[in-house]
């Protein structure tokens, strides 16, 4: 008997070409999931001219018999519709506008399978994956000046509703997978996707139905209205009622069912055309959102071509009137959509398919953000994440920004994986924190970089509150070390212990024989991630040393697991870059600016021959260390 759980495992571990479509949201055993492998023929389009040649090659193969996954992108729509369009991103998105693949062989994984695969610590241990430096692709104030823009296409009669986009560029540690099996445990949905292409690598998350053919029957399930979870049941149940209630939202909603229901009807067999569960508001994690469901019988004759033709882009992320409203979306967004709100879904040999709307859908390139190679985990992979909301005439600029801040935030979730950490000095003399404005200036930084929730005045209050802690605690007999930490959800935990005097003989130290990736994020920023620095402090702590050096993939000296490291040479002192992978400590930089220090990649050679060795941290100050080869 076939162990799809084994085989899902080796084609991972193997990177080969396959797709996974997945519904986490279902706990029932037989959940809507497919296993896409053994790749048979690429179908691209890159230009419009390209289309309806590969959508009759998709047809053929369809008919030969093969499994067809893969997607549309959002300007592939202008192909569809009956007006010209220029589409002022042809030569600049750098997706394809069309990108299936046929396989030779199609599984259904059960959710016991999936969920025995994604809990494999031996597949993905506890690494350091990351989302981080997380930009919009424009500022606030020019988002409001557009949405502004919209409202007055709305007031002239040119459009009813415009589902307005941005994009959000950030960088990724890990891989696809890993950050596939991160989300779909914080964001589970009925429709996920891992498309590990040859030329794409996709993460969706889409709650949104486009299209389903299942024999004659045609269905759609627009999704209009978001909401933000209440933090109870009680706060959840007045959200609902309020969603049911809002005149925007169910004006929002309605426009949107009434163009997907008109859509219908130009495939559809007369009459066969309904709307079921109107307003119908379904629950995730994070959010609330608003679906209606239409559906009719499809008319007899017409193949895959025919019905994109009528149905794709989809209405709910348009707008009303669609064409029109095509047209004011391609003059005021600033980037191509890409595959977000296009379509990712899957054909049969017998002529069925299903196709979801890509929201909440990541594009990782196989680059980094300098153009090199970013295959290995550590490297930084450039991603891109489409945002969006529909804009009506009661729309307001501000709300719909912090709705689209609100989208996102299943992707900061990520980050709840480790924490920030600063660690420092209580003066007892003084009755104060040393240098307490540079590390409250770091972690900060650190917070903006990862998406963590937190303010600068919350840490300060947190902290003066302590000092009466530790004056209760009668510290202020005795200097202390701080230790501050902050979670991705803005959680502040502030803790001390107390600090021996510095022994007066040379501490000794040794160096690891591990190497540390200079490319890592978590080498440049104080986090919980830091285990390979645990292990290895702990281990010399046990052989009688203070601390242990370590060394980049390069053979540079990067740092030691507490400290920041100097080394005098004739009379000139040294330190390595920021680059060779390590934290920019606070007392580093002091050190830096009392005395003249070069910094210089340097190697063991370096380190070796050094007249003296010196650590620095905040907490110690200054320690003179001799080096145990």
């Amino acid at each position: 008997m076939l162990d799809l759980t084994d085989l899902l495992s080796t084609v991972i571990k193997n990177s080969e070409t396959y797709a996974l479509l997945e519904d986490s949201k279902s706990t029932a055993a037989k959940a809507n999931n497919l296993l896409f492998l053994k790749p048979y023929e690429v179908v691209i389009a890159r230009k419009e001219g390209e289309i309806a040649n590969a959508l009759e090659r998709i047809e053929a193969l369809k008919q030969e018999g093969f499994y067809l996954c893969g997607y549309l992108s959002y300007e592939a729509g202008y192909h569809f519709i009956d007006k010209i369009i220029p589409n002022t991103f042809q030569d600049k998105n750098g997706q394809p506008l069309l990108y299936f693949i046929a396989f030779t062989e199609l599984y259904y994984p059960t959710r016991e399978a999936l969920d025995a695969l994604f809990n494999d610590r031996s597949l993905f241990p506890e690494s350091a994956l990351s989302i981080h430096d997380l930009r919009l692709n424009t500022s606030k104030q020019s988002y409001i000046k557009t949405i502004n823009t919209i409202k007055k296409y709305i007031e002239e009669g040119d459009t009813y509703q415009i589902n307005y986009t941005l994009k959000y560029n950030f960088k990724l540690q890990g891989d696809n997978v890993l950050l596939y099996q991160a989300l779909r445990q914080t964001q589970p949905v009925e429709f996920g996707a891992l498309l590990n292409f040859p030329e794409s690598k996709i993460i969706s998350l889409s709650p949104e139905l486009f299209v389903y053919k299942n024999k004659q029957t045609l269905i759609s399930k627009p999704m209009k209205g978001t909401a933000k979870r209440g933090a109870n049941k009680k706060e959840d149940d007045a959200i609902i009622k309020f969603l049911k209630e809002d005149s925007k939202t169910l004006s929002e909603n309605v426009m949107i069912v009434d163009l997907i229901r008109n859509d219908f009807s130009r495939i559809c067999e007369i009459g066969s055309v309904r709307v079921n569960n109107l307003f119908q508001v379904q629950t995730f994690k994070s959010i609330h959102q608003m679906i209606s469901t239409v559906k009719g019988t499809l008319k007899r004759g017409l193949n895959f071509t025919d019905i994109l033709t009528a149905l794709f882009p989809c209405g709910s992320i348009t707008g009303a009137p669609k064409i029109r409203t095509m047209e004011i979306i391609n003059d005021l967004e600033t980037e191509a959509r890409g595959i977000y709100t296009g379509a990712i879904g899957y054909l049969m040999p017998n002529d069925d398919f299903h196709f979801n709307v890509p929201i909440r859908t990541i594009v990782i390139h196989d680059t980094d953000s300098k153009g090199n190679d970013a295959s290995d985990e550590a490297s930084n992979k450039s991603c891109e994440m489409g945002i969006g909301s529909g804009i009506v005439y009661q729309s307001d600029a501000y709300d719909e920004y912090e709705e689209c801040l609100l989208k996102a935030n299943f992707l900061r979730q990520v980050n709840k994986r480790f924490y920030l950490i600063e660690a420092f000095r209580f003066n007892a003399k003084n009755h104060q924190f040393n240098h307490l404005n540079q590390h409250l200036k770091r972690i900060m930084l650190s917070a903006d970089y990862f998406g963590f929730e937190i303010k600068r005045d919350e840490l300060e209050s947190q902290l003066e509150d302590y000092k009466k802690v530790l004056s209760t605690n009668k510290a202020d007999h005795k200097d202390c070390k701080i230790r501050l930490t902050v979670s991705q959800a803005g959680e502040i935990n502030v803790s001390h212990e107390f600090i021996e005097s510095n022994s007066e003989s040379i501490e000794k130290i040794i160096i690891s024989d591990k190497r540390v990736q200079s490319s890592s994020v978590f080498q440049y920023h104080k986090t919980s991630k830091r285990e390979h620095y645990n292990l290895a402090y702990e281990k010399a702590e046990q052989g009688g040393f203070y601390d242990v050096l370590f060394f980049n993939e390069k053979e540079q000296l990067a740092e030691a697991s507490r400290h920041n490291v100097f080394i005098k040479i004739a009379g000139q002192y040294f330190t390595p870059p920021i680059t060779a992978g390590i934290l920019n400590g606070i007392e580093r930089q002091n050190f830096i600016q009392q005395m003249n220090v070069e910094e210089k990649y340097v190697s063991l050679d370096d380190l070796l021959k050094a007249d003296e060795v010196i650590l620095t941290n905040s907490v110690r100050g200054a320690v003179n260390v001799e080096v145990v080869s």
